[in-house]
């Protein structure tokens, strides 16, 4: 297992629902974002979408592995 998608897995992990799959997705792509140089991460969608949910599984993820976090 690569390390993005053993991010991946710890982010669902966290992740209080089941994902759709659009939510599938950005665990893929936000996983990959945490290894590259990229410094910027835009994340969109209509009310209702979960993009607070995924925001703290992100949070609460990054915080357990010791990444910090603003």
């Amino acid at each position: 297992m690569n390390a993005s998608s053993s991010l991946e897995d710890r982010l669902k992990q966290s992740f209080p629902h089941q994902p759709t799959e659009n939510q599938d997705e950005f665990f893929v792509r936000f996983a990959h974002f945490l290894q590259s140089t990229d410094s910027v991460f835009m994340l969109k969608g209509y009310a209702g979408t979960g993009k607070t949910s995924l925001l703290k599984s992100i949070v609460g993820t990054m915080r357990g592995m010791k990444i910090p976090v603003v």
